[in-house]
């Protein structure tokens, strides 16, 4: 036989361990669909640079496609170094991203964590297009 009020002390010690839980889910959602934002906005920006025809449009074509697609995603404040390489043909192009992420409660600083991305994608320059100087 049971006693009186048994299951509401089991809601009462299950419930915190299931909020927990559920809500570090939601987070780990988040930190997914982030990561993966920041790694399709780079290779964007990489792909991007590698079809411009100078080196110049290069950096502004890089930055337009990296904000587009982050933007898209809703990433915060990301940041983008493009190195060309030369910007030959055949050479390669790499784009590094970054992007801080804010996990937890904001509202309270001690449950509030901060997680650092970085991504990198590299494409090949292409042969067949002409290049300025």
């Amino acid at each position: 036989m049971r006693s009186r009020g048994q299951a509401l002390l089991e809601l009462a010690l299950t419930l915190p361990l299931l909020l927990i839980v559920g809500l570090g889910a939601a987070q780990f959602v988040r930190l997914a669909i982030s990561r993966t934002g920041l790694d399709a906005a780079t290779a964007a920006a990489a792909a991007a640079a590698a079809r411009a025809p100078t080196s110049t449009a290069a950096v502004s074509a890089a930055g337009a496609a990296f904000s587009g697609v982050a933007a898209g995603y809703g990433i915060g404040s990301p940041t983008l170094s493009v190195d060309l390489g030369g910007f030959q043909r055949g050479g390669t192009v790499t784009a590094t991203g970054q992007a801080s992420l804010s996990l937890g409660l904001s509202q309270v600083p001690a449950l509030a964590l901060s997680w650092l991305l970085t991504s990198t994608a590299t494409a090949r320059v292409e042969d067949w297009r002409s290049r300025g100087p």
